[in-house]
């Protein structure tokens, strides 16, 4: 009897230790509070009285990351958060998010030294890590950053990413480049500033960009919207974006109409690719022809393709190129710092529109 009497005990006190450990862990379904995004559909912020927390979706709107940083140990499926080592930015928008938050001597690899903008201050020990499009994960381990900062595309990779992950090593999936709305994109730096410790200077400056492009667009006032083409082919093939798409959503906010969607619908958030003879007759219809790829003047345009002469030798758009931030070295901060801050690259339309002068536009250059 008295055997059985300790044996109860023993498990009665089991029992009740493996409830509290229990209570220390947040309950995610009851405690944790959503904090709401105004325009990114891709990750989300919630909070619980001990943590906070960052899920992030991916193509589909399946989850591919869950992170966590706070007072507790471990958080069930989620990857804790240690922001105080290196960095890792696989993109030069990472880069650029985490250098508005002044902790770019921070970063200690990124995809392509040569894509970054020389604004961007990094460390003298920071190595490129993805020429070429291929990873080098061995020194990636060596460097062992706290926080890499990557994306996947269509879905591919993300087995493969997170065999990387150690107990200091969390890979974090930025897919701001599956948003279709500028804000949106922009919107992302609220999710590294969070991750980084930077909460309120995240929301203050996400506040300013949505403030002032939100202005320029409601202050632009066309009695007519001129009519616009996109781009130039690339390996053979002419992209255009699809009705929803980011690119798209920015030229109809400065009150310009793509020529290619005026009687063809294009739906869907990505890119499609046209003829050339549907792409000549695009031009030809448009008053503005914009982001030509990497020519220089407009004598390169034929070199491209020669049946572009007959554009260049007749009726020309006004033709504007995105280039005047480009650097010796190739880094052209149109890609990211427009992405964080669309609302320049909004301006530099609507003044392009005007008639604004070169000058003073600081994306955009007129050939």
């Amino acid at each position: 009897m008295y055997r059985r009497f300790v044996l109860f005990l023993s498990a009665l006190s089991l029992y009740l230790m493996g409830c509290q450990g229990q209570e220390k862990q947040p309950n995610l379904a009851n405690d944790a509070k959503k904090i709401p995004n105004k325009f990114a559909r891709l990750f989300e912020i919630s909070t619980t009285k001990t943590d906070t927390l960052l899920k992030i979706y991916g193509q589909y709107q399946h989850t591919i990351g869950q992170y966590f940083w706070g007072k507790s140990k471990k958080v069930e499926n989620h990857i804790k958060i240690n922001r105080e080592g290196t960095y890792v930015a696989l993109s030069a928008v990472f880069a650029r998010m985490i250098h508005e938050f002044e902790l770019s001597n921070r970063i200690s690899g990124v995809d392509n030294l040569a894509y970054i903008p020389k604004d961007i201050s990094l460390p003298n020990h920071c190595i490129s890590l993805q020429q070429g499009g291929i990873l080098n994960k061995e020194s990636l381990l060596k460097i062992q950053p706290q926080i890499t900062f990557t994306y996947l595309l269509d879905g591919n990779g993300e087995k493969e990413w997170k065999r990387l992950q150690q107990n200091n090593h969390a890979v974090v999936f930025v897919q701001s480049h599956l948003e279709s709305h500028p804000l949106a994109r922009a919107e992302w730096i609220r999710a590294i500033g969070w991750i980084l410790g930077k909460p309120k200077t995240a929301d203050s400056l996400f506040q300013q960009i949505e403030t002032t492009y939100n202005r320029l667009k409601s202050e632009n006032r066309v009695q007519e919207s001129q009519t616009v083409m996109l781009n130039l082919p690339f390996e053979g093939i002419w992209h255009i974006p699809n009705d929803s798409a980011y690119f798209t959503q920015i030229l109809r906010d400065a009150q310009f109409q793509p020529s290619w969607l005026i009687h063809t619908s294009l739906k869907g958030t990505g890119a499609s690719s046209i003829s050339m003879e549907d792409a000549i007759g695009f031009i030809q219809k448009s008053t503005f022809w914009l982001n030509l790829g990497a020519i220089k003047n407009k004598s390169e345009i034929g070199q491209v393709d020669s049946r572009l002469n007959s554009v260049i030798n007749k009726r020309c758009p006004l033709i504007y190129q995105n280039d005047k931030q480009l650097e010796i070295n190739g880094a052209n901060s149109f890609w990211d710092l427009g992405t964080v801050h669309p609302e320049i690259i909004l301006n530099d339309l609507i003044q392009i529109q005007k008639g604004t002068s070169s000058g003073a536009l600081y994306f955009y250059r007129k050939l």
